[in-house]
């Protein structure tokens, strides 16, 4: 029995995670995502077809409403669960969100590297467990409601996971559910939280609720392809290679990614193209730094622009979300690149806000020698204007579709592109440095 420990910090919404760890039949511990995902509103199973209950709101209350004296046994807890209900999907429902709320991640053993018992009843006594616990009773928890579920051992892609990494022996535990014939797919310890400032947090995603197969095996490869439930399995290799998507990617509507390949080689520069519905805004780093990234959105077509500051081995993390939203951003993508060369100062110029587009020129450093070609793209914006170092300013000309124009050339310092979208303030869009 080996008892191999993980650990892995990753910096998510401007706070410290530590997503859930877990064991396996090996006592191997390891991760789960790497995101905090946000709750989905709605899902599709591989027809189509939505599997949220039209009742489900009313399910959940139930669930998470259940007296303590009706938790004390396993028989008891599963007929208070499940008694109001009379399909599967709702019984399913019931204990799946039941026991991502009572049952706490046992962070502590995680730390330690010491598992405890992780069968149903001691699951259930204790209320902590890893993920074979989690699994194990759900399953136990759906048996006694007469619902056909397994526990699959598989690997996957969170906490620890890196390109490199060797997928020899299983390092996670999940479900398959049947329901009306068919099988699904849920994950009940990603659901259930994050670990937060080195203790578990509650904070319920929705994702790994009957996640369909196409999406569930971007970070799951169970162990028996068959769990897979896909038509056309995928391999060892395939799972290894393709590029690790973050459950936002998938509840923001993504629809296209190019290239999705986890590992990248470029020379000093490369793009990164999405499809996915208007009005996503988007962020990029390479290394925590965004002096190298730059979004182009134009549509439904989203451009991630990435320069080489050197030779060597860097992380891109790519993160999304509505622009009507107020949070921060969570992850979408992550990639590892190889860039040939490179220039510390091949840097792209400082975007502050705004809805832009920046046609010319993209690069921070400008010679004051030189004569540039701006252009830029402001939806409702009035007037568009540059500021320079010693707070002259110079009006671009207006051109059709918000487009505005100016061929000149600046002195040293700070150079400013600033909008007006109505009376008062000018608020800073880019900003370039001339030299």
């Amino acid at each position: 029995m080996y008892n191999i420990i993980i650990m892995e910090k990753t910096i998510i919404h401007r706070s410290m995670f530590v997503a859930l760890g877990i064991v396996s039949m090996f006592s191997f511990f390891c991760s789960s995502p790497n995101d905090r995902g946000e709750p989905v509103r709605s899902l599709q199973n591989r027809n189509g077809e939505s599997h949220r209950a039209i009742n489900e709101d009313s399910i959940d209350i139930h669930a998470l409403n259940a007296p303590p004296d009706a938790e004390g046994h396993l028989d008891d807890l599963v007929i208070y669960l499940t008694e109001p209900f009379k399909n599967d999907r709702d019984k399913v429902r019931v204990i799946f969100r039941w026991t991502a709320d009572r049952i706490a991640y046992d962070w502590k053993s995680y730390l330690s590297g010491k598992s405890k018992a992780s069968d149903a009843n001691s699951v259930l006594k204790t209320r902590l467990s890893v993920c074979e616990g989690y699994a194990n009773l759900f399953t136990a928890m759906a048996d006694k409601a007469g619902i056909e579920s397994v526990v699959v051992s598989g690997f996957s892609k969170g906490l620890g996971y890196s390109p490199n990494q060797k997928f020899k022996v299983p390092d996670h535990a999940w479900n398959a559910v049947k329901l009306d014939g068919e099988w699904h797919l849920l994950d009940v310890t990603w659901a259930s939280g994050v670990i937060e400032n080195n203790s578990f947090k509650k904070v319920y995603n929705e994702y790994y609720y009957l996640t369909p197969p196409e999406q569930f095996i971007n970070d799951h490869l169970p162990a028996d392809k068959k769990w897979q439930l896909l038509s056309r399995p995928i391999s060892v290799n395939d799972f290894k290679s393709a590029v690790k998507k973050h459950s936002a990617f998938y509840e923001l509507g993504i629809s296209e990614l190019s290239p999705n390949s986890d590992t990248l080689k470029a020379n000093d520069y490369l793009e990164i193209e999405i499809v996915g519905p208007p009005g996503l805004n988007f962020l990029a780093d390479l290394n925590k730094s965004h002096d190298y990234t730059f979004v182009e959105s134009l549509g439904t077509s989203h451009k991630i622009l990435v320069l080489s500051p050197g030779r060597g081995k860097y992380e891109l993390n790519i993160y999304a979300k509505h622009s009507s939203e107020q949070e921060s951003y969570p992850a979408i993508l992550s990639y590892t690149i190889h860039f040939q060369k490179g220039n510390v100062r091949n840097q792209f110029v400082k975007v502050y806000s705004g809805n832009f587009y920046l046609f010319s020129p993209k690069q921070r450093f400008l010679s004051e020698d030189y004569t540039y070609d701006f252009q830029i793209e402001v939806p409702h914006a009035l007037e568009v204007a540059f500021i320079d170092s010693y707070g002259k300013w110079k009006r671009y000309s207006r051109g059709s579709n918000d487009t505005f124009y100016i061929r000149d050339s600046f002195p040293r310092g700070k150079l400013t592109i600033n909008a007006k979208y109505g009376e008062g303030s000018w608020p800073t869009l880019v900003e370039y440095i001339v030299e």
